[in-house]
């Protein structure tokens, strides 16, 4: 039909496109052929009417808000249909996506970089809200938050000294505050320092301070969380493939600390299995970051004892942090589990 020299759709050829939209829409939404057209439109009202996207203005929102007697021209139908279309799939249509951990929250300890920034980016990747800590980079903590929010998920940093047991549990107890729950604790946070026992210089307060934070630090952390984890909740600890091998002279110490760890895994695994929460430990072999072994001879020798004949990636060690974290895992506990390209092999 004409209007003002103009072609627009009847009210019965509205009504078909419409049905044509829905079909489309009831593909995406996974609904039933079987379900009729009717309830697959009433699904997506609800949908919309959820305003969990509410300024997508999608093609489900711009046919719905219209008046039962609207009449659209071609070139407008045209128009919302193209671009209420791509709104939707992009958007709402992420709604609809699989994510293990949407609705989960996780405290991820010396976040703001290496293998802790990874860390939290892959759990926000799998749909988890994020709180990380850090000690003095707060402008390298806020980077990694706006990269968590980024990904859709709610995020926020807190500053504490993990080898202080006190602020380590006044940060759990604000990441409560602030999320109101968790459930999946990262303890991530960790110094390195060499000191060979044959060296009169070796400093030995920066060996006393290693433990604060590595050993003292996971332990205040899982003491602190575990009365408010959530059952069914994770404890994911970063430990360190030099808790079974330490060929380099001065490693001894650091050896120690992570071996420190491993045990309290499977220790805290038995107590804490009776209310589903599952205690892994992580060990990464060299991983490419700023702790890691760096350039010249030393990374040559350490390359060829690696069977994959590389170092690692962080996000290589975030995954499998994402991996333990999910439902996939939930028989999963007191495991220890080599992130180390074969060195170990």
């Amino acid at each position: 039909m004409k209007e003002e020299g103009r072609e627009v759709q009847s009210l019965p050829q509205r009504r078909r496109a419409t049905m044509v939209l829905a079909i489309d829409y009831r593909r995406l939404l996974g609904i039933p052929t079987s379900v009729p057209l009717a309830y697959s439109l009433t699904t997506m009202r609800a949908i919309r009417s959820q305003q969990t996207y509410p300024s997508c203005p999608s093609s489900i929102n711009i046919m719905l808000d219209k008046p039962a007697n609207f009449i659209y021209s071609t070139d407008q139908y045209k128009i919302y249909v193209l671009i209420g279309t791509i709104l939707f799939y992009w958007n709402v249509g992420r709604m609809f996506m699989s994510k293990p951990l949407a609705g989960k929250v996780a405290l991820v300890t010396g976040g703001s970089r290496g293998i802790g920034a990874a860390s939290a980016i892959a759990l926000a990747e799998q749909g988890a809200d994020v709180a990380i800590s850090y000690v003095a980079s707060a402008s390298k903590a806020e980077a990694v938050v706006e990269q968590l929010q980024a990904l859709g998920v709610n995020a926020v940093a807190f500053q504490a000294d993990q080898a202080d047991s006190d602020q380590v549990a006044a940060l759990v107890n604000k990441v409560v505050a602030h999320f109101g729950k968790l459930d999946i604790l990262v303890n991530n946070a960790g110094v390195i320092q060499l000191a060979a026992l044959n060296d009169a210089n070796a400093d030995l307060e920066a060996v006393e301070h290693m433990f604060a934070v590595n050993v003292k630090g996971v332990a205040s952390a899982v003491r602190a969380a575990t009365p408010l984890l959530q059952d069914g909740g994770r404890i994911i600890s970063i430990g360190s493939v030099s808790a079974d091998t330490a060929p380099i002279p001065g490693f001894g110490d650091y050896s120690a600390t992570k071996a420190a760890v491993a045990g309290y895994t499977r220790a805290w695994a038995n107590e804490l299995g009776q209310r589903g929460i599952t205690v892994n430990n992580i060990q990464p072999g060299p991983i490419d970051t700023d702790m890691g072994p760096g350039d010249g001879p030393m990374l040559d020798m350490i390359t060829q004892a690696i069977a994959l004949k590389r170092l690692g990636k962080a996000e290589e060690v975030g995954a499998t942090v994402a991996f333990l974290a999910s439902p996939g895992a939930a028989f999963i506990t007191g495991a220890t589990i080599n992130v180390d390209g074969g060195l170990l092999a």
